[in-house]
Formats: C-alpha cells, sequence, structure tokens
C-alpha cells in the first residue's frame, strides 16, 4: 500500500480548498444577482389571457421565465400552461411550454 506524505496530502487538500472557495464564489455572485419578485394578485382568467398573450410571440417558453415575466404563482403559471396543453391551444414538454 503506498503511502502518501504529509506534504503531499497537505497539497492535495490545498487544490481541493481552492476548488471550494471557487465553487463559493461562484454561488456568491449567483445570490447577488437574485431579486425578490412581487407576486401579483391578479384573476385565473387575466392570468390566463397574460399568458395566452405570451405565446402568441413565438418563443420558447419556460414556466419559471413566465411566472417571472408576468409575476404570478409559479403553481398558478404550470396549472394553466397544462389547462392550455390539454386543450390543444400550446405545445410543450416537461420543462417547456
Amino acid at each position: 500500500m503506498a503511502r502518501i506524505s504529509l506534504e503531499e496530502e497537505n497539497a492535495f487538500l490545498r487544490k481541493r480548498l481552492d476548488v471550494f472557495e471557487r465553487r463559493l464564489h461562484q454561488l456568491e455572485e449567483r445570490l447577488s444577482e437574485e431579486h425578490t419578485v412581487v407576486l401579483r394578485e391578479i384573476s385565473r382568467e387575466q392570468a390566463r389571457k397574460e399568458i395566452e398573450e405570451m405565446f402568441l410571440q413565438g418563443e420558447t417558453l419556460y414556466y419559471a421565465d413566465i411566472a417571472r415575466k408576468l409575476r404570478l404563482d409559479l403553481e398558478v403559471v404550470v396549472e394553466i400552461c397544462r389547462e392550455l396543453m390539454q386543450k390543444g391551444q400550446i405545445e410543450g414538454s416537461d420543462h417547456t411550454v
């Protein structure tokens, strides 16, 4: 069984620490980019209309993007999009609509 010296172990641990520090820095930068979103309280019908209007633009939409742009609860957005998909008004996948 090969034995490593304390110097080798120390060098290995320093490299691992550097990796963790870089990752922590990246996470801190992402967190500083996060914003608080104040959700709007609108009727379900109004939310449906606004979501339908977004689809008229013809771009790929993600549930989270719709919720953020319209400042709506994500669960409501998913429910409405699923209803629209069931009615054949929009097409989507598991993550995109």
